[in-house]
Order: C-alpha cells, then sequence, then structure tokens
C-alpha cells in the first residue's frame, strides 16, 4: 500500500488560513457594528471578485471559466459564498464574535456528513476519531455560553444555517474538482456568488454611503486583502490536495484563534475553555494529519536499509 503525505504547501496555507479567518471575526463584529451588514458585504463582493479575477488573469490558465460544469461552479458559488457571508454577517449583528466563530466551525460536522453522501469518503477510525475530538473541542467553547445563545436565538440559527450551507459548498468543490487553478476557481466563485449579494444589498438599502471611520476602512481593506483573497484561495487549494476530513478539521483551530482574538480586540471572556478547547483541537489534527495507509501523513516512513 503505498503512502502519501501532506504536502508542505498545503500545512503552509492551513497555517495561514487559520490565523487569518480567527482575526476576521472579531474584525468583522467591528465593521457591522458600525454599518449594516448588506452594506459591508455589497462592499466587499465586487472589490473581491474584480480582485480575485485580475489576479486570476495574470496567472498561468489564467481565468479560464469551467467548462461544462457550471451548474456545481453556481451551487458552490450560492453555498460558500453567498449563503455563508450573508448568514454569518447578519448573525454577527446578533451574536458575540466569540459566540459566532464558534458556532461557524460547527461547519466540519456538516462537511463529513455531506461527504459521506456525496463523496462517499469513509475516513478511517483515527480521521473519524479527530472529527470527534474536533467537534468537543467546539463544544467546550460553548459550553459556558448557552445563556448568552438563547438570549439571541435567531443570531444563534443563523450562524448555524451559515455552517451548513458552508459545509455543502465545500462538498461540492471537492466533488466538483475543476480543471483550473485556485485562483480562477476563488474568482468564479466569488463572481457568482457575489452577484446575489450585490443586487439584493442595493435592492435593501440603496447605493452604500461610504462616509465611514476610518478605522473602518482599514478593518475593510483587512478584510479583503487576508479572508477574502489569500485565505479563499488558500481553502480552495487545500480542498484538492487533501480529503474532506482532513481539510475540515485542520481548520477547527480557527475558532480558538477567533475567541482569543475577541477577547484581545473586543474583550470578551477567556478561560479554562478556551484551553481545554484548544488541547482537544491539537489532539484531534495531531490524529488526522498523522494517519497513515492511503491517508495523508506528515512525513515518510524511512526504509529499513536506509542510511
Amino acid at each position: 500500500m503505498t503512502e502519501t503525505r501532506i504536502p508542505p504547501r498545503a500545512l503552509v496555507l492551513l497555517i495561514g488560513l487559520t490565523l487569518g479567518w480567527g482575526l476576521a471575526w472579531p474584525i468583522m463584529k467591528f465593521i457591522v457594528s458600525e454599518i449594516s451588514p448588506w452594506t459591508f458585504r455589497g462592499i466587499m463582493a465586487p472589490l473581491s471578485a474584480v480582485t480575485l479575477a485580475l489576479i486570476a488573469h495574470s496567472t498561468k490558465g489564467g481565468l479560464a471559466p469551467p467548462k461544462g460544469q457550471w451548474g456545481s461552479m453556481i451551487l458552490a458559488g450560492l453555498f460558500s459564498i453567498f449563503g455563508w457571508l450573508m448568514l454569518s454577517a447578519i448573525s454577527l449583528t446578533l451574536i458575540g464574535a466569540g459566540h459566532a466563530t464558534i458556532l461557524a466551525y460547527t461547519m466540519p460536522l456538516f462537511a463529513f456528513l455531506f461527504g459521506l453522501v456525496l463523496l462517499g469518503e469513509r475516513p478511517s477510525v483515527k480521521r473519524f476519531a479527530g472529527l470527534v475530538l474536533g467537534i468537543a473541542g467546539v463544544l467546550v467553547l460553548v459550553s459556558g455560553e448557552f445563556g448568552s445563545l438563547k438570549a439571541s436565538p435567531l443570531g444563534t440559527i443563523l450562524m448555524l444555517c451559515s455552517a451548513v450551507v458552508w459545509g455543502l459548498g465545500t462538498v461540492i468543490q471537492k466533488k466538483a474538482a475543476w480543471p483550473i487553478s485556485a485562483w480562477a476557481v476563488a474568482a468564479w466563485m466569488m463572481i457568482l456568488g457575489g452577484l446575489p449579494i450585490i443586487v439584493v444589498a442595493l435592492l435593501v438599502e440603496g447605493p452604500p454611503k461610504l462616509s465611514f471611520s476610518w478605522g473602518v476602512w482599514l478593518a475593510l481593506l483587512y478584510m479583503l486583502l487576508v479572508p477574502t483573497i489569500y485565505c479563499y484561495y488558500a481553502f480552495v487549494t487545500i480542498i484538492t490536495l487533501v480529503p474532506i476530513t482532513v481539510s475540515s478539521v485542520g481548520i477547527l483551530m480557527t475558532p480558538v484563534v477567533g475567541v482569543v482574538t475577541s477577547n484581545w480586540m473586543l474583550g470578551e471572556p477567556l478561560g479554562w475553555r478556551e484551553a481545554g478547547s484548544l488541547a482537544l483541537i491539537c489532539g484531534a489534527m495531531g490524529l488526522v494529519l498523522t494517519t497513515p495507509g492511503k491517508g495523508f501523513r506528515l512525513w515518510r516512513r524511512r526504509p529499513k536499509n536506509y542510511q
């Protein structure tokens, strides 16, 4: 049985993705405290689509369309971009950034379930145990906050719905395996998922008034460059390199980063639950990233006659 390893590129991208998306949550909370979610996403969608399209056009392969696969691309864009971005942004106006991050990263559970049905993936015992440990880590984070979450059931429901659609969109991307570059995939998904955001934003609120504070402008710049451009490219690339279970559990470190940075930036609570969650999620990543056999490994075993 041939063993393959997790490409170092995937690990590097995963680390950057975790930090970039984790820090994004308190920053988004700050943004939607000053401007509405529709204005926020209505501004970000065209900027992100244009920037990603320009980057894709300048790379090898260009902005090649997914020939014969528009249906899956549109579905992935609607779930992973329109549904995920809008439901999460609206939820942030109702619950804290730390709580929102925790709920959002129940996504791996839904991706795992959709993967069973749509991809026929059957993870090993270690990978399944890793998924259970990772979800347990998320539950530890949220265990002391049920009272706060019950105070805004709509915000909780919307964030859980965003996790469901994100998980489904992720599995659709994995199943489609579009034969175009990661930059082109990210660009097309942002274009197809961003168009309805722009249309609805204009219908609901009209053209945005750009009289924001300098802090919001800096926050918008960060959201464009890191969570949107870099992180979407990284996520699309990681999905193509590793199984759904590995990519899903790998990003479970993100809610820990989100909760810690929410404490630092917004003064949201931090305590033993965060430490326990971190330990569980690290254990989950250790199980998933070192699974042998047909799975991916962090390293290759040296042959017996290795000198």
